[in-house]
């Protein structure tokens, strides 16, 4: 993504965008911006969040769909893997490091994004 941007010192103008066609727009200086917020209606549940090392986790979904599961470290290693239809998952966690990692839910479009941590 390329943006240039220019500041007078009290607004900035986001003047071009490499993948979306966009009308430029003054940004006001201590004006917050961003994307608009998505409800998280999240249909799994994880725990034990936070975990001790080497103790299993469990997923539970709303539902018997398709959904890819996969696991990050911080450094983006994949941990963990698995493609399911069943609506509770069981995931070891065998000597995983203490620390924070990215659980990433996919079925169909949708994507949820969550976060693990290790103690």
């Amino acid at each position: 993504m390329l943006v240039n941007v220019a500041a007078d010192g009290r607004s900035m103008q986001i003047k071009t965008l490499a993948w979306e066609q966009t009308a430029d727009a003054p940004i006001k200086a201590g004006q917050t911006v961003g994307l608009a917020e998505q409800v998280n209606q999240s249909f799994f549940k994880l725990f034990p969040n936070p975990a001790s090392q080497n103790q299993p986790i469990t997923f539970l979904f709303n539902g018997n769909v398709d959904k890819q599961i996969s696991v990050f470290d911080v450094t983006g290693k994949l941990m963990f893997n698995q493609r399911t239809v069943l609506n509770s998952v069981t995931m070891p966690t065998n000597n995983w490091s203490k620390g924070v990692y990215l659980i990433e839910v996919v079925e169909q479009d949708k994507k949820w994004v969550e976060k693990l941590i290790i103690k």
